[in-house]
């Protein structure tokens, strides 16, 4: 909800400033970056979410795996560790110990889980189908819980640091449109409105791209890069609002 309020107040900013200072550009600025990061925000809570799950998994096969050593059914197991903090897969975990109390099997319980918006989740639940199927469910949830522990390790540090990247280029570009816009403001007035102009539609254009960009870096799409693109070209045009150069 946070998201919608944020992106009609840039909106209604952008409508009540081009209204003021009757200019239709930096109308069209705001206007353009509240939609843009109206969907890239939406975006990036579900990918946020669905990194949550994965993260929690390894906990789950750890509990899954240390119990299961004792000779308990995946019913029981699960039913004891429902009480502990499971986090963004609470739901999941609720919903297969309703389904194995209403006598479904490990296939169909598996089945639910696979449909899970974590990938991890429904590796894990495949796996767990495949391992009841021979018979080696305790050894199978062992070699998974190591398996899911260094990967969910190799995870975090993935994500640490292509978001310290992230922070990187935005503030590097940052302070690149800062000295762009004081070259433009006090060097290219001299050559004509037009080359003013044009240099600052050549940095809204970087910083679309430089967005897009940093979506691909820190979520594998460029839909997410949405936000950090509408972010960046409303600081970008205020700068050069400041400036004069719009």
């Amino acid at each position: 909800m946070n998201r919608w309020i944020y992106s009609a107040i840039i909106a209604l900013i952008g409508i009540v400033m081009g209204g003021i200072l009757k200019n239709l550009i930096i109308t069209i600025i705001f206007l353009f970056s509240a939609v843009m990061i109206l969907i890239g925000a939406g975006f990036i809570d579900t990918a946020k979410n669905t990194e949550s799950k994965n993260m929690q998994v390894p906990s789950l096969v750890r509990d899954l795996s240390g119990y299961s050593s004792y000779g308990l059914s995946l019913y029981s197991v699960l039913r004891m560790i429902k009480n502990e903090d499971l986090g963004p897969i609470r739901k999941e975990v609720e919903k297969a110990i309703e389904m194995m109390k209403n006598g479904n099997t490990i296939e169909e319980v598996s089945n639910y889980l696979e449909g899970s918006s974590s990938p991890d989740l429904a590796l894990v639940s495949a796996v767990l189908k495949n391992a009841d199927n021979t018979g080696k469910a305790g050894e199978t949830l062992q070699f998974l819980s190591t398996y899911m522990n260094e990967r969910s390790t190799r995870l975090k540090n993935v994500i640490q640091t292509s978001e310290n990247y992230v922070g990187l280029v935005i503030g590097s570009f940052l302070i690149f449109v800062l000295v762009m816009v004081i070259v433009a403001f006090y060097f290219l007035r001299s050559n004509g409105h037009g080359m003013v102009f044009l240099s600052s539609i050549i940095l809204l254009a970087q910083s679309y791209a430089t967005g897009f960009y940093l979506g691909i870096v820190r979520y594998d799409s460029i839909i997410p890069g949405s936000l950090y693109a509408g972010m960046l070209s409303l600081v970008t045009g205020l700068l050069l609002l400041l400036a004069g150069s719009l």
